[in-house]
């Protein structure tokens, strides 16, 4: 599969179109036919040498994506490779910038159909961190009041809204 790689450190000029194998999810894992991804600070970061991936993760950037289940992934990148009907959003651990994206089961939500898909695959890295730092970390309540430093980025702007709900 062709897939967006480092080519060294640096700026955006390291990057490059290379080769990866289609990988092979595991029994808790699907795998995800690429169709969007979206550019997050971590991302820059991993490709300025700053935040390296977690041990074991692809060196392919991306931590999410938008796209169709491969129903088969034995088949995947053959002309009997089958997708499924619905697309899906998914937080990676590394590996949207590739054709193909192997994923935890529990990291993927069904988007619904009426759902612009370009703005569909930016969702989940910032409202899901947003929503964790907001009730599952600091367990925000109905009526308490919270300062969100750095408001105009894509999570505080994501938090202030979750705040207000």
């Amino acid at each position: 599969m062709q897939a967006i790689i480092c080519d060294g450190k640096g700026s955006a000029e390291v990057l490059k179109v290379g080769s990866r194998p289609i990988p092979q999810p595991s029994e808790d894992e699907c795998l995800i036919k690429v169709e969007y991804t979206a550019l997050n600070r971590a991302d820059i970061m991993q490709r300025m040498g700053n935040y390296p991936p977690p041990p074991g993760v692809t060196d392919v950037l991306g931590l999410e994506c938008l796209g169709r289940l491969v129903t088969n992934p034995a088949q995947a990148g053959t002309e009997e490779e089958t997708l499924s009907d619905h697309r899906v959003i998914a937080l990676l651990p590394g590996g949207g910038y590739a054709q193909y994206a192997k994923v935890h089961k529990s990291h993927c939500l069904q988007v619904p159909e009426d759902y612009e898909p370009e703005a569909a695959a930016s969702l989940m890295e910032v409202w899901c961190t947003a929503y964790q730092i907001l009730f599952e970390v600091a367990h925000l309540k109905q009526g308490e009041t919270v300062l969100v430093h750095a408001a105009a980025s894509g999570v505080g702007t994501a938090m202030i809204q979750l705040a207000k709900q």
